[in-house]
């Protein structure tokens, strides 16, 4: 992403920036469990469709952080 000045937000009325991950939206690994179980059955029964726009190999993965 390119460089953003953060206090435009603040001119647009106290917008904020946030990275999300899933965890924080998640009560509890019961909650993610049941959730990740609904999706994948969706995706198993064909009633959700996934479109995957690229695919790499596992040697151009990189180690995180």
């Amino acid at each position: 992403m390119p460089p953003y000045d953060l206090q435009d937000l603040n001119r647009r009325g106290g917008l904020y920036i946030t990275r999300p991950a899933i965890n924080w939206y998640l009560q509890n690994s019961e909650e993610r469990t049941w959730r990740y179980t609904e999706l994948f059955h969706h995706i198993s029964q064909g009633t959700l469709a996934l479109h995957v726009g690229q695919a790499y190999t596992l040697a151009d993965a990189k180690p995180g952080p």
